[in-house]
């Protein structure tokens, strides 16, 4: 038969959606079978079989037995049911991939979440100059963020939405939002920070959604612990049932009451005492009850009381009458009265004290790591600044805008150029609706500043190497640039003037 009648009865079978019909008529046109189970594992395309010999030399091609459409329709049909291994049969027999093509193989590849198959299906589209539509990067985009590739996942983000309009953003929005409640169902709390931290450079959720995901991301680390502690109890009890052993008789309930009264009327030391009766009864106060009165002391800017209550409780531990009931140690304050102790700490630029508080804080707030890394920048202390930097980055954390400013004076200061360069950059990026002359009058401040610094300092290289970074920026003007370059220059010059005016000077009898 003609390539006509047996493309135009190919592409009926496909339209008719019966693709055992069409994968029978495929095969009997090439006399030779293809896969049509879905995918379970990658295997080779069978070698095609010369029905009248047993030598491995096929009779006929798809290209010579259909047109390129019928083809183009079959492959496909069968992309669309996740039937690749066939798809790829029928491909290899195409003697030209159309855009079409291009976008399902992208999509059923990125669909099965097969993702180095799928880029190298991008990568073969765009050298053919196939333009994906919105749906393809979609798919691109839900298999990088599954598959927890978040920086390929920001570079299709901004091929969907160069322009972030309202429509685009929502399109985006809805791919997070689902991947991180995949995530979440399946207790992946690193990841969900990760994805987190990502909606929130986006800005795909407000505020109050954001502390609403954070907290049941937070809820993923507590939960396996009070889990445990309950599975420990049960089976301490069930042992001492089975051995016959006597049951300790239980302690009579903490009384809240004096405490109560004393906090509401905010007499701390109080408070305090009434916590201090109920550890002498064999109680370990509740984290609610110690986390009041932390931050109570934080509130009064009282940090060194609040220390001292920090050090106080943090070792707490049960009473032995106690420890049978409560054979996990539990904490001795909650995440948000820590997170407010160690920002008030890195205010005052008691860096020390507050890592002391952040090693026993389970979950650490956005703000409190920008605090971390301001503080740190502040001190000069670039190396512990870049170790925070990667800490916000590996947790899914983004690092605040007007952060990057006392990141950018550290290492100006420290005349890590290149390190300043990518910081720029970070920050007009991250400023793109900011009129430009604004951006440029706030970094000539920072290099300015640097350059008088290393300039009172006599440190003429490093003066030097800022210049040419202001130039590279193009932060001052011709003049300006010169009168920059005599100073540099007074500073070769000075100590040779100053040591040929002493030797000038007579000695003195």
């Amino acid at each position: 038969p003609s390539v006509s009648a047996t493309s135009a009865l190919l592409r009926s079978y496909v339209a008719a959606q019966d693709l055992g019909k069409a994968s029978a008529w495929y095969r009997k046109a090439l006399g030779a079978s293809i896969s049509t189970a879905p995918d379970s594992a990658t295997t080779a395309p069978p070698v095609r079989m010369s029905p009248a010999t047993s030598d491995p030399t096929p009779t006929a091609t798809g290209a010579t037995a259909f047109n390129a459409e019928s083809l183009a329709a079959l492959s496909c049909a069968f992309l669309k049911q996740q039937q690749l291994s066939a798809a790829e049969e029928v491909l290899a027999d195409m003697p030209v991939v159309d855009g079409e093509v291009s976008t399902a193989l992208v999509q059923g590849y990125g669909e099965a979440m097969q993702v180095s198959k799928m880029e190298a299906a991008l990568h073969a589209a765009e050298e053919r100059g196939h333009v994906l539509p919105l749906a393809g990067l979609h798919t691109i985009l839900i298999a990088y963020l599954q598959s927890a590739e978040f920086e390929k996942a920001r570079d299709v983000v901004r091929r969907i939405a160069p322009n972030r309009g309202k429509e685009r953003t929502e399109s985006i929005r809805t791919p997070y939002e689902q991947t991180l409640e995949g995530f979440l169902g399946a207790a992946e709390s690193t990841k969900a920070q990760k994805i987190l931290g990502e909606m929130r450079y986006f800005r795909l959720a407000n505020r109050e959604e954001l502390r609403t995901w954070k907290r049941r991301i937070a809820s993923l680390s507590t939960a396996p612990q009070q889990r445990v502690a309950s599975e420990a109890a049960t089976s301490l009890q069930q042992k001492e049932d089975g051995a016959g052993a006597p049951r300790l008789p239980p302690h009579p309930t903490a009384d809240y009451t004096e405490y109560d009264t004393h906090l509401k009327a905010q007499q701390l030391d109080k408070a305090e005492d009434a916590l201090v009766q109920m550890r002498c009864q064999g109680h370990v106060p509740k984290v609610p009850a110690t986390s009041a009165i932390l931050k109570s002391h934080v509130a009064a800017r009282d940090l060194e009381q609040a220390m001292a209550f920090f050090e106080r409780y943090r070792t707490a531990t049960p009473s032995a009458s106690t420890a049978a009931s409560s054979p996990a140690p539990q904490p001795a304050f909650d995440a948000p009265s820590l997170n407010a102790l160690s920002g008030a700490l890195l205010k005052q630029q008691q860096l020390s004290k507050a890592e002391e508080v952040l090693a026993d804080t389970p979950f650490v707030r956005t703000a409190v790591y920008n605090q971390v890394i301001e503080a740190y920048g502040q001190a000069m202390q670039v190396s512990k600044m870049e170790a925070a930097m990667f800490a916000v980055k590996e947790r899914g954390h983004q690092l605040a805008a007007s952060r990057l400013r006392t990141v950018l004076d550290a290492y100006l200061k420290s005349a890590e150029v290149e390190k300043a360069r990518d910081v720029v950059r970070c920050i007009v990026i991250g400023h793109p609706h900011r009129p430009r002359e604004q951006v440029i009058a706030s970094l000539r401040v920072s290099y300015e500043q640097a350059l008088e610094g290393f300039l009172g300092a006599a440190e003429s290289t490093k003066a030097q190497k800022i210049l040419g970074e202001m130039r590279y920026f193009r932060l001052a003007n011709r003049e300006e640039l010169r009168t920059w370059k005599r100073r540099i220059a007074s500073l070769s010059t000075a100590p040779q003037q100053r040591v040929a005016s002493e030797a000038a000077i007579p000695a003195s009898d």
